[in-house]
């Protein structure tokens, strides 16, 4: 039967790789927890604080992680596969090439995270706060981000193909070399955004998943 840990404050115990998987956190304090390739599949951490934790190679596929803090979370490697983070904080985590393939990640507070190379495949992210963010190489194809905050973001080398950018704000963002093929881009603000050998013609085959 998976753990029922609601609102604890559970640094001080100690869990086997396992035996998170599908727990209940709802509001539970993690924060600067070791948990470098637990299974957290399934978990509920609504609203829950891992702040600082270690989540390097961890598996969260299809956890529930809206309203949580993440501020500074060493997430590396890690698999969010069709999580939800919701309204999540992840200001100055470091998210190199996570996988969020197919996550809701509607209004997340991301601003000077690290999501070099992270797949955001088909990602929900409406109204996202991107600000400064590192992006450089990731997938953002076919992803929503419309109203996202994208001002002084790297996405260099990244691909948004048939992404919806819709008034998003841009101002200062790098798209240096950035398959834009095929993205929505309506009442974008891209003033003062680097945009050289940007893709933006739908003349070249479209990318795989």
């Amino acid at each position: 039967m998976p753990l029922d840990l609601w609102g604890r404050d559970v640094r001080d115990r100690g869990f086997g790789p396992v035996e998170l998987r599908g727990a209940r956190l709802i509001g539970a304090q993690l924060s600067d927890m070791d948990l470098r390739g637990y299974d957290l599949t399934g978990a509920d951490l609504r609203g829950a604080v891992l702040d600082g934790a270690q989540l390097a190679g961890a598996l969260l596929v299809g956890a529930i992680l809206d309203d949580a803090s993440l501020v500074g979370t060493d997430a590396r490697h890690a698999s969010f596969r069709h999580s939800s983070m919701k309204g999540a904080d992840l200001t100055r985590a470091t998210m190199k090439s996570a996988n969020f393939w197919r996550s809701q990640l509607a209004g997340i507070q991301a601003p000077d995270a690290d999501l070099w190379s992270c797949v955001l495949f088909h990602c929900d992210l409406p109204g996202a706060h991107l600000e400064r963010a590192n992006l450089n190489a990731a997938n953002l194809n076919l992803g929503n981000l419309r109203g996202a905050r994208l001002a002084g973001a790297d996405l260099h080398v990244a691909s948004l193909f048939r992404a919806d950018l819709r008034d998003v704000d841009a101002r200062g963002a790098n798209f240096w070399a950035t398959n834009l093929i095929g993205a929505q881009r309506d009442g974008a603000d891209f003033t003062d955004a680097d945009l050289r050998d940007a893709n933006i013609h739908a003349s070249a085959a479209a990318p795989g998943e």
